[in-house]
């Protein structure tokens, strides 16, 4: 059986102007549900260059369900923009 695997740690500040913290999220066999007609656009990093970003237009909201590391099957009961997804940068 194929798996995907994603993990995202945004290493946020839990505080203003506190240090970042690493908090990853896993995410196993993520499967997006809905993702919305409007598009915005976020500044992202490169995964491969430090220091490389770029603006990057997505679906303003996406909704999805997957696999945590402990085996439960997550899908948030609303949907979040992609910003705050990820801090969930959920929902996906």
């Amino acid at each position: 059986m194929p798996r995907r695997l994603l993990v995202i740690d945004l290493q946020e500040p839990e505080e203003a102007e506190g240090e970042p913290v690493r908090k990853p999220h896993v995410f196993i066999n993520p499967e997006i549900l809905h993702r919305s007609d409007r598009r915005k656009t976020y500044n992202e990093g490169c995964l491969s260059i430090p220091d490389q970003y770029a603006e990057i237009e997505r679906p303003d909201i996406v909704r999805a369900r997957w696999i945590d590391e402990g085996g439960q099957t997550r899908k948030p009961s609303s949907t979040a923009s992609c910003r705050s997804a990820s801090s969930t940068r959920s929902t996906i």
